[in-house]
């Protein structure tokens, strides 16, 4: 039975009589009334509540949780079968009339599914939209998430929490309770819309920057075009200005050459709330980046540049109700996570090869050229070493989760959708994963500090050719490597055997470098991870190179 049904419920002509904004009782609703501050503003979030707005200028705060919410609303929708018939239609992305009830009142909203995989869930997730001028609390857009593949419902609003706590620009969550044309549904996570103006403003961020959404299937931030399965950057402001501004910075980014790139981006890119991001998605074991449909955000006055993660229910960190309880949940991913060494990746890429074909490993420029330079990247780990003391201490993290399981215990009773093993199971798994999640990590960084440092290493990029330099102090065999010029082609032209290059000498191979720029790899061939890699600019006759060879400096010469 769909329980969101238009059809054959009672109540609904009694919903659509109601007038725009009429108070009905809250008891017809399910969950527990409430959840309204003063003003009706929704009490501070399951993630954290809103704290004012952010000054971008001042020095980010040590990271703390911010407040839980105090009680959990009640919302509802109600809409006829016209309605339904375009709303349950797969993949539709068609608004539809309905009606929304919101702090005791109902209000005419558009309404439609949202997400993509979630789509193929029993448990429907909803985007609600108000006109532009008549926004509700100043939001025009709500989303609200089903979060079924969640055995307990903690993981988004102890992830979101986390990232706003550390002080990134992210969207604020919170526990709801959803009827849809009377039929209660459970549990719901709100989460806030990043590209209105009311949340650029409380990040700190110019109401009217520019925000661009990752395209279907490509989070990458590449300049070569979206595979046949990848959707282009939507903008989802300013949409009648050219995109002048993205085209630029994804030209920086990936031209920039490997001895400039670390001025640029303290340049172009705000990069102490993007530490933060990459150091809580460590934490969370964040993945399906790709798939995230993530936010870039220019803030035109500042001329920074902004990453809002979205979809952080692809945590590894996710209690999959598919999976058998006793499984828990994994807690070994990668740290340099949606990068060229995150070996994840693979197999992101062979579900996609199975899906549609012709897929490729994916990965983040932007995350990739941070973590290639090592001060970035201790920056990145000092924040989390920092937290793991801090908020994502057992200490810290135990009550939270508890607090989080507090809010909807009295409620998971009347949900239909809830699986009862694995919420009961839900509060110790995600204790567990802190508990061994901080193991990993505190075994891990280390090494990851001294990612790089030895081995073999593409030392210069000439007109015509590329120069390999051995690091080590014995002579190094080509066979089982493969080069390429396309990060995304792994396994381009394979080397051959028996070529070598001597200890600490170098070896040159011809190899056609785009007068436009471009980056250039060595791979393993057996784990198709990258030996090194790099990115360059456009060579005007010259040679880049390491320098002195095999340095971490570079020059023109």
């Amino acid at each position: 039975m769909r329980r969101t049904s238009a059809a054959a419920v009672l109540l609904l002509p009694f919903l659509l009589l109601a007038c725009n904004g009429a108070p009905l009782p809250d008891a017809s609703l399910g969950g527990q009334p409430g959840g309204g501050g003063p003003g009706g503003q929704p009490g501070g979030g399951g993630g954290g509540g809103g704290a004012g707005a952010v000054n971008p200028d001042a020095p980010l705060a040590a990271p703390a949780w911010p407040p839980l919410q105090t009680s959990v609303e009640p919302y509802a929708l109600a809409f006829d079968d016209a309605t339904a018939a375009i709303v349950y239609t797969m993949w539709s992305k068609e608004y539809a009339p309905g009606r929304f009830h919101y702090h005791g009142a109902w209000w005419d909203v558009e309404l439609r599914q949202r997400g993509d995989g979630s789509r193929e869930h029993p448990k429907h997730s909803w985007k609600v939209r108000r006109p532009k001028d008549a926004p509700l609390d100043g939001e025009r857009t709500r989303n609200l998430l089903a979060e079924w593949p969640d055995g307990g419902y903690l993981s988004d609003p102890f992830s979101y929490g986390l990232m706003k706590g550390a002080g990134v620009p992210t969207p604020r969550a919170q526990f709801v309770t959803l009827d849809v044309n009377g039929e209660h549904q459970g549990v719901y996570v709100e989460l806030e819309e990043p590209d209105e103006k009311h949340f650029l403003l409380e990040n700190g961020i110019d109401s009217n920057a520019n925000v661009y959404r990752c395209g279907l299937r490509d989070c990458e931030l590449k300049l070569t075009p979206p595979a046949h399965y990848q959707g282009p950057w939507e903008k989802k402001t300013n949409e009648s200005e050219p995109s002048d501004d993205l085209d630029a910075f994804l030209i920086g980014l990936n031209r920039t050459p490997e001895g400039e790139i670390e001025a640029w981006l303290e340049q172009h890119v705000d990069l102490p709330r993007f530490f933060r991001f990459y150091a809580v998605g460590i934490l969370i074991s964040l993945s399906g980046i790709d798939d995230s449909g993530s936010y870039l955000v220019h803030d035109r006055t500042r001329d920074k540049w902004l990453w809002v993660p979205w979809d952080l229910n692809n945590a590894k960190l996710v209690f999959w109700r598919d999976n058998p309880v006793e499984w828990g949940v994994p807690f070994r991913y990668a740290i340099p996570f949606y990068t060229l060494y995150d070996a994840g990746t693979l197999g992101v890429a062979a579900g996609k090869e199975a899906r549609y074909g012709g897929a490729h490993p994916p990965f983040v420029v932007l995350f990739q050229r941070i973590w290639d330079r090592p001060a970035l990247r201790n920056r990145i780990l000092d924040e989390v070493e920092a937290m793991l003391d801090g908020p994502f201490a057992e200490a810290e993290t135990s009550p939270r989760i508890d607090g989080l399981r507090a809010l909807i215990a009295g409620l998971l009773p009347a949900d239909p959708w809830v699986d009862p093993a694995h919420a009961d199971a839900s509060v110790q798994v995600l204790k567990d994963y802190v508990r061994r999640r901080t193991g990993f990590l505190r075994e891990q960084i280390a090494l990851e500090r001294h990612r790089g440092e030895g081995g073999l290493v593409v030392n210069a990029i000439a007109p015509d050719a590329i120069e390999l330099y051995n690091r080590e102090d014995a002579p190094r065999d080509l066979g089982g490597l493969a080069l390429t010029g396309d990060l995304r082609q792994r396994l381009a032209t394979l080397l051959p055997a028996g070529t070598v290059v001597p200890p600490h000498g170098t070896l040159r191979l011809p190899f056609p470098v785009a007068a436009e720029g471009g980056e250039v790899g060595i791979f393993d061939v057996a784990s198709q991870l990258p030996v090194d890699a790099v990115y360059y600019g456009p060579p005007g006759g010259r040679t880049y190179a390491r320098t002195p060879d095999g340095a971490e400096t570079w020059a023109w010469r």
